[in-house]
Formats: C-alpha cells, structure tokens, sequence
C-alpha cells in the first residue's frame, strides 16, 4: 500500500514539474514574440562595450569605432560569396538613406580574403553605407559572428544593444517603426 502512494506522489511531482517547466517556456516565449517576429536577438553581452575596430574602408582609409562616438551604428557582418547577405543589401542601402540623416550610421563589414571580390560585388560604385574588410575575419570573431550575415546595433555609447541573426528586408515597414522606436526618431 506504501509503495503505492509514493508511486502516485512520484507521478503527481513529476506531472506538476513539467507543467511548470511549459508554463515558463510559454511565458519566456510571448516575451520574447515581438522582437523575435523581426529577428531581433539581445546578445549575451547586450549593454556592453563592443571591440573597437581598425580597419581599411573602400578607399583604403582606416576606420574606427571611435568615429561614431555619439551615433547609433548598425554594424553588418557579410561576404560576397553569401547569398542571404547579397539578397539584403539592396534594402540595407535604402534603409542608410531612410536612417542616416536621423543619426544611425550603418557600417557593412565583409570578410572576404581581399577587396578584389568586394569591388566586383558593387561594379558601378560602393554602396550608400561604408563598407570595411576584415580579410582574417578576426574581429568577426571577436564580435561573435558565427553565421552571415549578421548585424549588430551598437548605441552612442559604444555598447551592444541587440544583434540580428541572419538576413532581412531592411525596408520592411515592421522593421522601420522599431528602428524608430529604439532610436527614438520619427
């Protein structure tokens, strides 16, 4: 008879443990949906200074970080052989001239192995936002790039904000009112 109400408790426990184990997945899930709808992800290090960077930009001019001191910069991981990254660069340079002007600087980042590729990606002319190589793909590193593209929000003060995951239709309207929103800007 003992044996039989530990078996029933047994159960009881284990039953109330995994509805409690759904209920906070379900709870971390509806949190989480809105940005998720837009591939929004809070990294780990999310409101923590990101490496500084140095590197050569199109014309060969070095770049920093430190030049976007006080502006918002949308920081993209990408490279010319990624068909995700080619399918949303078009939009990303729309997004710059829709962005620029309302303080966001955006800043794509190819780890491609030399600028040859790079310029054949873009024959006519570089694009609306500036474009930098990290041919070792050491910094990507850094950031914790591990797919392509990515992109980071980086805030005035130089601290990660969020990182999305993958490509995206940089003009999509959805996308825009965010973008708006956390950077308060209309």
């Amino acid at each position: 008879m003992k044996n039989k109400g530990v078996k029933i408790a047994f159960v009881l426990f284990a039953a109330l443990c995994v509805c409690a184990f759904a209920g906070w997945k379900f709870y971390e899930r509806a949190a989480r949906a809105g940005q998720e709808e837009l591939g929004v992800v809070a990294p780990v290090r999310a409101g923590g200074p990101v490496p500084g960077f140095d590197l050569d930009d199109w014309d060969g001019k070095r770049a920093s970080l430190g030049e976007y001191q006080g502006r918002w910069v949308l920081l993209n991981w990408w490279a010319t052989w990624c068909t995700s990254c080619a399918e949303e660069l078009p939009s990303m340079s729309m997004f710059t001239r829709m962005f620029g002007p309302r303080g966001l600087d955006v800043v794509a980042v190819s780890v491609d192995e030399e600028w040859t590729p790079v310029k054949g990606f873009f024959p006519h002319k570089p694009p609306s936002f500036r474009i930098l190589l990290d041919p070792k793909g050491k910094l990507a590193a850094q950031y914790g790039t591990v797919k392509f593209p990515e992109t980071y929000l980086i805030d005035p003060q130089g601290r990660l904000r969020y990182k999305f995951i993958g490509p995206r239709d940089w003009t999509d309207p959805r996308i825009v009112s965010w973008f708006e929103k956390t950077l308060g800007v209309k």
